[in-house]
């Protein structure tokens, strides 16, 4: 059985932001943000994670937090282009 796809762990220091999630073998994600939930502020890519030959945790570093004062995030899988 696999896991749900979700963010395991976050954290802020300063204007960093950090988040974890598992990963599993041989998936790419892509990890998205936007600062508000509406049609103004789409989901935008953050980074994309490569497939892996082994399960693990992604570290992910967002360092661009400093104008927002809110910031949603989501992982999805596979990778979009």
């Amino acid at each position: 059985m696999v896991d749900a796809l979700r963010i395991s762990s976050e954290s802020r220091i300063g204007s960093n932001f950090n988040l974890q999630f598992l990963t599993h073998t041989n998936e790419s994600y892509t990890v998205q943000y936007r600062n508000a939930l509406d049609a103004a502020h789409p989901w935008t890519r953050l980074t994309n994670v490569a497939a892996q030959a082994s399960a693990g945790t992604a570290i992910i570093n967002d360092a661009n937090t400093s104008g927002a004062p809110t910031r949603f995030y989501r992982v999805v899988t596979p990778a979009l282009p």
